[in-house]
């Protein structure tokens, strides 16, 4: 078994709109800080709602031998989800498939105030620094196709680049 496999096992079906959160993370990000913050997420939830809360997580949820296949689904998994859960360290605004999900989930009708953003080992002056500075067209993805096609759904988007960088800036600063 390798890994995905073993997480996939994990995964349980739930009906569509009963997932409560999709969390959105860098794999560039340190992994222990973002497990961290997952898990003080989850014992927030609990405390709230008295449930462990029901989560879509990329390695679980994406058959990792068909990925391309699985992604072509994102928009229905994003739309799925009452909460978008941004497990955000140094690289997360760098990674184009990060920017995307933030954007999908909004253009499928999710809500900005359901967007939750836990930084991970980031001071605020970091945090904005890296928000004025951000520009979508700079953020790439691992395969340069990738990058290509998910820039062009970018531009394409109600949004336009324009407004993801001011969606960036009200997501990140609260403004």
């Amino acid at each position: 078994h390798t890994p995905g496999q073993v997480l996939a096992g994990l995964a349980q079906p739930t009906r569509f709109g009963h997932a409560h959160a999709f969390v959105s993370h860098s794999w560039y990000d340190p992994p222990a800080a973002k497990w961290e913050a997952l898990r003080e997420w989850c014992m927030r939830f609990k405390a709230a709602r008295g449930c462990e809360p029901q989560l879509w997580l990329d390695k679980c949820c994406i058959d990792q031998s068909d990925i391309d296949r699985s992604l072509s689904c994102l928009p229905v998994y994003l739309a799925g989800c009452e909460k978008l859960l941004v497990l955000c360290g140094p690289t997360y605004l760098h990674r184009l498939w990060c920017v995307i999900e933030i954007f999908v989930f909004l253009e499928m009708g999710g809500h900005p105030d359901n967007i939750d953003v836990m930084f991970l080992g980031i001071d605020k002056a970091q945090i904005e620094s890296q928000v004025q500075s951000f520009d979508p067209r700079q953020a790439t993805c691992t395969m340069a196709q990738d990058t290509e096609r998910l820039q062009l759904v970018l531009e394409a988007g109600s949004f336009g680049v324009q407004g993801i960088m001011k969606l960036v800036r009200a997501t990140f600063l609260n403004d």
